[in-house]
């Protein structure tokens, strides 16, 4: 039995457009007909998934939030914390600074705002699409002991691959690096990953691991998808994940969601019999 279903949203949930599709939807409220918990699993801010847990309808607190790629997990409308894996405020100063000696442009994500040293296109588009506040400020005026969600290198692709090399052994070892974009390089508390948090979640709620059902399209997935009990790769997703997940649906563009949901939950959704 499936019992708590975790989504990550870009690339899977979402569609190209950046909508949930009437059959996501559907097959969603009809896996929570049938006993599961919904929990988006999203490498966004918390305050970046509120809408979209609206919009289906669950914000409510029996579901739960997974933001910033497993850093922070809150009850949906409450927002009481379940669990936190943050990185102090002075390893993020480290990682600015060495973003300026690169000359990366990065962003430094607080649980509910961000700050970049220099405001720059993709920093802007990140704090916009989220809908969190954005302070242009010095990060060396951070707290040492502040806790920080995750750090991001942003810029135009390109530039971004020659930045990689760059990056001190140092701070690889010291940090979880994962590409979720190809505009966006994000350093995250070393051993911290999508799994991680909702592994802490199911325990929380008594879910044992076979009981989870993870889907995910990205590298930033790859953990969820290959441990949870029931792992699912999204149709567009990269060739790693596919090779890690035990059942690979259709497209974000194809309700990939409802169509794993329907096929391994039986929901009985008549468009997906057959197919």
């Amino acid at each position: 039995m499936v019992r708590l279903v975790a989504l990550d949203m870009d690339g899977t949930l979402l569609n190209s457009r950046l909508e949930i599709s009437a059959a996501n939807k559907k097959a969603i409220a009809l896996a929570c007909e049938n006993g599961a918990r919904i929990v988006l699993c999203s490498g966004r801010p918390i305050k970046g998934l509120v809408k979209y847990i609206e919009e289906l309808g669950l914000y409510n607190d029996e579901e739960f939030l997974i933001g910033f790629n497993g850093a922070l997990v809150v009850q949906a409308k409450s927002k009481m914390r379940v669990y936190e894996q943050g990185m102090s405020g002075r390893d993020a100063k480290i990682l600015a600074r060495t973003a300026s000696e690169i000359g990366a442009n990065c962003i430094i994500h607080f649980s509910d705002h961000a700050m970049t040293p220099v405001e720059n296109f993709y920093s802007t588009l990140e704090a916009t699409v989220n809908g969190i506040p954005l302070e242009i400020g010095d990060p060396e005026t951070i707290d040492d002991d502040a806790t920080v969600m995750k750090v991001l290198f942003l810029d135009y692709e390109h530039i971004l691959d020659g930045y990689l090399g760059r990056i001190p052994e140092a701070i690889r070892q010291k940090h979880a690096i994962v590409r979720t974009a190809p505009f966006f390089l994000e350093f995250l508390d070393k051993g911290l990953s999508k799994y991680s948090a909702l592994s802490a979640l199911a325990r929380e709620l008594g879910i044992g691991n076979e009981e989870v059902m993870a889907i995910g399209d990205s590298e930033n997935d790859y953990e969820m998808v290959k441990y949870s009990g029931i792992g699912v790769a999204m149709g567009n997703a990269t060739d790693s994940l596919k090779s890690a997940a035990k059942f690979i649906t259709r497209t974000e563009d194809e309700d990939g969601v409802a169509y794993a949901l329907n096929k391994i939950m039986n929901l009985g959704m008549e468009e997906f019999k057959g197919g």
